[in-house]
């Protein structure tokens, strides 16, 4: 019983908000409603030199006038667009006649600029222009433009063969780009070699295999050790050396002198 007076007090204030709901709503329906060709229509000012609002001097037309108004506007359009129609169903049939045999045209020419022709050899060709507009055939105004090798004052075209030959020319030169790129790769892979002969291999700063620069900076350093230790030993082979001629001259000195002796020499 006791949850009985809150939802009471709940319920209330929903009642009250649904109602101001509607009557909100019902104003604006009644001061808004749709003119749909009331008994007195609705009147406005309308001047357009002086910006005034009173007194009205204008109605203003019902939902009802205006739907009419949109249909008889729609009911005139309808009349001059199906005569636009049916001048351009006209133009359409007399363009259907002419599909085909314009397809063939473009179709001769797309092959004549991709292949070229066997007989008459190649050259551009343009449009012929009269009064800016392109000439047709027969002055036809569905038929092809008039196709010809312009004249000889004309500067030279960029474009000298068939598309055809330009590939070839494009795959020709990819065949040799190909076969240098496979030359550089295999001087690179010659040079990479060559590169590691001579610096050696080395992983974390330690020589795995030393290089040829290796081998001749440890023969360089040997070389320079080799002339450190000569230098330390030359006085003292020149010691040796006049050591054993000084010993040289006592054995020869002795040797005279057990001669001398009557005694014999070894």
């Amino acid at each position: 019983m006791r949850y009985m007076n809150p939802l009471g007090k709940a319920l209330v204030l929903v009642n009250l908000a649904v109602a101001m709901f509607l009557l909100v709503l019902a104003l604006v329906i009644y001061t808004g409603a749709v003119d749909w060709g009331w008994k007195d229509p609705r009147k406005v000012w309308s001047d357009p030199v002086a910006p005034k609002t009173e007194p009205v001097n204008e109605r203003e037309p019902s939902q009802l006038d205006l739907r009419i108004a949109a249909l008889e506007r729609a009911v005139d359009n309808r009349e001059r667009a199906l005569a636009r129609v049916q001048l351009a169903e006209k133009g359409l049939a007399q363009a259907e006649g002419k599909f085909a045999a314009n397809r063939l045209f473009y179709v001769d020419e797309l092959a004549y600029l991709e292949k070229g022709s066997e007989k008459a050899g190649f050259a551009i060709k343009e449009a012929r222009f009269t009064a800016q507009k392109a000439a047709l055939k027969g002055d036809d105004p569905y038929g092809p433009p008039v196709v010809e090798t312009p004249p000889a004052d004309v500067k030279e075209p960029y474009v000298k063969k068939p598309y055809a030959a330009y590939l070839a020319d494009l795959e020709a030169k990819q065949k040799a780009v190909r076969e240098v790129s496979a030359r550089i790769a295999e001087l690179t892979d010659q040079t990479a070699k060559i590169t590691s002969i001579l610096n050696g291999q080395r992983k974390d700063g330690k020589v795995l295999l030393p290089g040829y620069y290796d081998l001749i900076e440890i023969e360089a350093d040997n070389q320079k050790r080799l002339k450190e230790e000569v230098e330390y030993i030359r006085p003292l082979r020149v010691r040796a050396l006049l050591d054993a001629r000084l010993l040289q001259g006592r054995r020869t000195n002795l040797e005279q002198r057990l001669r001398e002796l009557g005694e014999k020499a070894n």
